[in-house]
């Protein structure tokens, strides 16, 4: 978990939040590395909210990747098998590659590394429904 994580989830705020509020060591995180004091955030403060804390266990496998909550199911059949079953192979790999078209294009104004690991949900996605045409 980054200074940063930490911060959002204490705090419940945005992400792209931390240009305004300065650097970390203001908001009692320690172990970061001196920096220059500037009266203004600067791009060492962006690097040192986006360090892993020490001492913090990650699981690196759930960090990395996407994975759909359980309200996309239905009686144990995921929303996007039942999208196949409905409309087909290829409508449902177009829709995946609309997604990811989605994802990347707001992931650095809205949900940051989690729209990238959905973009990459529906790349594999894609790849399952198209890899034996």
């Amino acid at each position: 978990m980054t200074f940063l994580e930490k911060f959002v989830s204490e705090n419940r705020i945005q992400k792209n939040l931390y240009t305004y509020i300065g650097c970390p060591k203001e908001f009692g995180y320690e172990n970061i590395k001196p920096c220059m004091d500037a009266a203004l955030p600067t791009p060492s403060c962006y690097e040192c909210w986006n360090r892993e804390m020490p001492g913090e266990q990650s699981n690196k496998e759930t960090e990395e990747r996407f994975i759909p909550p359980d309200y996309y199911k239905s009686g144990g059949i995921e929303c996007i098998d039942a999208m196949v079953s409905a409309f087909g192979k290829d409508k449902v790999a177009t829709w995946c590659i609309l997604n990811v078209f989605k994802y990347v294009w707001r992931y650095h104004h809205k949900n940051g590394m989690e729209d990238v690991r959905k973009a990459a949900y529906y790349v594999e996605k894609y790849l399952e429904l198209t890899e034996y045409d």
